[in-house]
């Protein structure tokens, strides 16, 4: 297995902030090179290498679209470990604001406040993705910071996942 640097294989800097457009404009283009049609004249090896870049030229876009996951990248290419499944770890604070989440997500009675619920969340997400820019873009050093933001988002992906399906 090849290891490759997403944002190199991007031509991006690795940075957490990203255009989308550029970055969606460069997925497409990396998988016109190596679109399996390109390669049906050529010998079995080629075409398998070429499909095993197909399907990272996939992952890395996956990873890179979203800011979750480029942040967790971020940190794993820089020597962290997010420890998302091990770690419980967090403020007492935000620990408090989860728990009243879940029990307001519990008590949704209506759309409205379904609505309302999604919107407090997607600020809360919108706060973390600053942070996490202001943190990762213009201090390397403070990736324990950087952590501490991913996180976060961790905790508000799961609850966005659940109000999605209260709004179903």
């Amino acid at each position: 297995m090849i290891n490759i640097d997403f944002f190199t294989l991007f031509g991006i800097a690795p940075q957490f902030t990203q255009d989308p457009a550029a970055v969606k404009a460069r997925y497409l283009e990396l998988q016109q090179k190596m679109h399996p049609d390109n390669f049906v004249n050529k010998l079995a090896n080629e075409k398998q290498l070429a499909n095993h870049y197909a399907a990272i030229v996939n992952e890395a876009y996956q990873v890179l679209k979203c800011p979750l996951q480029r942040a967790i990248y971020l940190l794993k290419i820089n020597g962290v470990d997010t420890q998302s499944e091990t770690d419980t770890q967090m403020p007492v604070e935000f620990l408090l604001e989860q728990m009243e989440y879940h029990e307001r997500l519990a008590e949704l009675s209506d759309e409205a406040q379904r609505n309302e619920c999604a919107k407090q969340l997607n600020n809360a997400w919108q706060l973390c993705e600053l942070g996490l820019a202001n943190t990762l873009n213009s201090s390397p050093k403070a990736l324990a910071d950087a952590r501490l933001w991913v996180r976060k988002m961790q905790f508000y992906a799961k609850l966005r996942q659940e109000v999605a399906v209260c709004l179903s």
